[in-house]
């Protein structure tokens, strides 16, 4: 495919097997799709063991941006090599923290997300207690879900 000068190729490294990682990719599109911006899209799996070659190809043939959601070993050395815009979803740490050129670092409102998991549960009833299981690193997430619960009697 040719492409134009002002067509812009950006390439979305993504976790497919999370949904996070496929809310991510229902965002770009909406979002390419509503400003009609001439972006295309390459979606590259992270989760693949071939994802690697696949995005080193994908750099090869000139992308202008590099979206990553989930970085693995095999993809952290064409991620270090590539000199342009990076974005990092989630986590910047490892190889692709201490690259050189332009990483944005996008994270979500830890205490939010914990505010709005403690308000839906309330939202359901009353409970003598509520429980707190997270298979996210964060370290704002837990205790911003007990502080919300602070000082409520049990049910």
């Amino acid at each position: 495919m040719k492409k134009s000068a002002t067509t812009r190729d950006i390439v979305l490294l993504l976790l497919l097997s999370k949904a996070s990682g496929r809310d991510v990719l229902g965002g770009f599109s909406a979002f390419v799709r509503k400003t009609r911006r001439r972006w295309r899209l390459h979606v590259v799996n992270s989760d693949l063991t071939r994802a690697g070659e696949e995005l080193s190809r994908i750099l090869e043939i000139g992308a202008d941006g590099v979206v990553v959601h989930g970085v693995t070993d095999d993809t952290a050395a064409s991620l270090a090599a590539f000199g342009g815009p990076l974005v990092v979803i989630g986590d910047l740490s490892g190889p692709v923290a201490a690259r050189e050129g332009p990483v944005a670092f996008v994270n979500g409102d830890e205490e939010a997300i914990a505010a709005v998991g403690a308000r839906y549960l309330e939202s359901l009833g009353r409970f003598r207690s509520f429980g707190f299981v997270s298979r996210t690193r964060s370290s704002r997430r837990a205790p911003a879900f007990l502080a919300h619960f602070a000082g409520r009697a049990p049910g």
